[in-house]
């Protein structure tokens, strides 16, 4: 409203130029208000001696426009050291990851007499793009920032209009202006923005300023009015996986073993990786890993395995389904808990919500084929963790399962790996002792125990039949063939060798000849068997000799000649009378641990007897051999007083005599 004002109002607008304002400075009277004052005097008029007044001419006094401005922080306290992102007071400073948009709030103030017009452009430092401005309408929640999509829903500005501060003087109403206006300044942190520098803009604004004697047009500089840079620290993105509770992988803490659900060990190194070396059979391992935010914000992460069919369980040993699971984080400053969400996405891992400088731990069950039994096979799952904010980020770490292995066979003096397909076949005599120096390498990952186990070899005997002893082992403890310990078990460590020495006591009355096979076995405490089985022993012939005896039926001789004991009623000798039969009997004994072969025993009619009968053989031959018959002859050229008579010789079939067997032919002649 147009009020009367003392001419001191008017002397306050002759104060010096505007100045960096904490607030709108004092209301003055606005531009444009007339200023009326009119002059009275009161006296006793001496004609009445009463009380009379008059009044002076008006003076009328326009109030001119005087024009300051200010564009400020909330608040207020721009200076000289708010020039620079540096002195960016806290509440406009900020720590954000590059190609983020930002929105910080302002004031324009005016600081003069009438309406200010104020033109808003920027300054910027650092790696920042697309500064606008938009109206503080665009906050439609209240929340004092602009989001994203209050920013698109709203239209960009280029100034504000600011009325001054305090009652309209030019107007009959009562108005209580603020001489402020807010507004908004957005700018995006470009991509490219290097992590750990620091950003900023500040509003420039341009307005017209009293300059003593006129209203000029102004811009903001750093030495006038100042600027009011905001701070932006542009973050890093980081992402660290790595063995359970060391997601650096350094070893630092290094983790003790621990076991998975199934018993498997799991060893974590100092070289970010995690082995585990199972026993045979095992089709699985759940391992632990943890990754942390190694950035400077809450991200969110990818975790994927290079081995199909990997399955992705919470750190409790839930399995991570599509739908979020919620799982509780220790905070590593110490605060409180919170949570973040495990998802299966795509197959991969998703841990959304992890803040910087936090860990979260997860499982992961790798299957694994044992693509050669008894052979030490190794597979080594790589999981790579990519960051959210930055999938330039990545980190790896690798799972190993390693299966066990052996090898086993004979200790060969040529090589230093057994060989199961060496068989020495050692020639050896009746009752000798034989010794196979066999080998051993853990070929797997770990520590394990070798166990021989007890076997047999069957000799062939003479006299027919088998005899089944046991091989006996003793350990060789420096390979070098000699047993030099005892027991049957093993232990040793990976790539390290072992010996035995087996044992056999041929027996003494062994045939000769190759016998079958021996079958070798080593098992593992880690569930492997291996078998050597082509070690036999060549028994040799011993120097032995064909027993022949001959006996006759009655008569009271010796009744055993050569080691050989005549039949019952047989001896050496015996008396006849004429026309008597003489039964004999030609008992033939193999003393070799061999068949003997074209094997036949011959005799003749013996002078003044007659051929009667021959018997026993399965081959019969009248002519010394050279050819047989299986039908025993019915006659034979009888024996005169001056010369023998016919010969018949007697075989077994296959003229083969067995080792240690006896023959046995019947011949009878009656006495002329």
């Amino acid at each position: 409203m147009q009020t009367n004002k003392t001419l001191a109002l008017l002397a306050a607008l002759t104060l010096g130029a505007a100045s960096a304002q904490t607030l709108a400075s004092a209301p003055t009277t606005t531009a444009g208000t007339t200023i009326s004052n009119t002059a009275s005097a009161s006296f006793t008029n001496p004609a009445t001696n009463t009380t009379a007044s008059t009044q002076s001419n008006t003076v009328t006094t326009t109030v001119l426009p005087r024009a300051a401005f200010d564009v400020t922080y909330l608040g207020g306290n721009d200076s000289a050291t708010t020039n620079a992102p540096a002195g960016a007071p806290t509440e406009y400073q900020r720590a954000v990851l590059p190609g983020t948009t930002v929105s910080f709030q302002y004031v324009a103030v005016n600081n003069g007499n009438t309406t200010q017009n104020i033109a808003l452009t920027s300054a910027v430092t650092g790696d920042v793009s697309n500064v606008r401005f938009y109206s503080v309408s665009a906050d439609t929640n209240k929340d004092g920032s602009l989001s994203a999509a209050e920013i698109a829903a709203a239209t960009a500005i280029t100034s504000v209009t600011v009325a001054p501060n305090g009652d309209d003087t030019t107007t009959t109403a009562v108005e209580n202006n603020s001489g402020t206006t807010n507004f908004f300044m957005v700018y995006t942190v470009n991509a490219t923005a290097a992590p750990k520098t620091v950003v900023g803009a500040t509003p420039v604004g341009t307005g017209q300023e009293f300059d003593g004697t006129a209203n000029v047009q102004k811009t903001e500089t750093a030495t006038d009015l100042f600027f009011q840079y905001s701070r932006i620290t542009v973050q890093d993105s980081g992402a660290l996986i790595g063995p359970r509770n060391d997601a650096d992988g350094n070893g630092t803490p290094q983790t003790a073993p621990y076991t998975d659900a199934t018993g498997n060990t799991v060893t974590p190194t100092a070289s970010d990786s995690q082995q585990s070396n199972v026993r045979a059979g095992v089709t699985s391992v759940t391992f632990t890993n943890t990754l942390q935010n190694s950035g400077d914000a809450t991200d969110n992460f990818t975790v994927t395995s290079s081995t199909a069919g990997t399955v992705f369980l919470t750190p409790t040993g839930a399995q991570v389904t599509t739908s979020p699971t919620t799982v509780s984080i220790t905070p590593a400053d110490g605060t409180a808990a919170y949570d973040v969400t495990y998802t299966l996405v795509g197959g991969n891992l998703v841990i959304s919500g992890l803040r910087a400088g936090d860990s979260a731990s997860f499982q992961n069950t790798i299957p694994f084929s044992d693509v050669t039994p008894n052979v030490s096979d190794t597979q080594t799952t790589t999981l790579t963790v990519a960051s959210a904010n930055n999938p330039e980020r990545t980190d790896t770490t690798t799972n190993i399962i390693r299966d066990p292995g052996l090898q086993f066979g004979d200790n060969t003096p040529s090589s230093t790996a057994p060989d199961a397909a060496y068989n020495p076949n050692p020639p050896v005599q009746p009752g000798a002792t034989v010794t196979f120096p066999m080998q051993i390498v853990n070929t797997g990952g770990a520590t394990d125990t070798f166990t021989v186990q007890p076997t047999t070899v069957t000799f062939p005997v003479v006299g027919g039949g088998t005899v089944t002893v046991p091989v006996t082992y003793a350990p060789d403890t420096n390979c070098d063939g000699v047993a030099d310990g005892t027991g049957s078990t093993l232990t040793l460590a990976s790539g390290a060798q072992g010996c035995f020495v087996a044992t056999v006591v041929v027996p003494e009355n062994a045939t000769s000849g190759t016998t079958s096979p021996i079958t070798q076995t080593v098992t593992t405490g880690s569930g492997l068997t291996s078998t050597d089985t082509n070690n036999t022993i060549n028994v040799q012939v011993t120097n032995g000799n064909v027993a022949l005896a001959k006996f006759i039926q009655g008569g009271n001789g010796d009744t055993a000649y050569a080691g050989i004991t005549a039949p019952s009623g047989y001896t050496t000798r015996n008396e006849a009378l004429p026309g008597t039969n003489l039964n004999y009997a030609i008992i033939a004994k193999n003393n070799f641990n061999a068949p003997i072969s074209n094997f036949f025993v011959c005799d003749s009619v013996p002078m003044n007897t007659t051929f009667v009968s021959v018997s026993g053989g399965g081959l019969y031959s009248t002519d010394k051999g050279a050819t047989w018959s299986s039908a025993a002859p019915t006659s034979l050229a009888a024996g005169t007083p001056t010369a023998q008579g016919g010969e018949v010789c007697v075989a077994p079939a296959g003229n083969i005599l067995p080792a240690g067997g006896t023959f046995r032919a019947d011949f009878t002649v009656r006495v002329n």
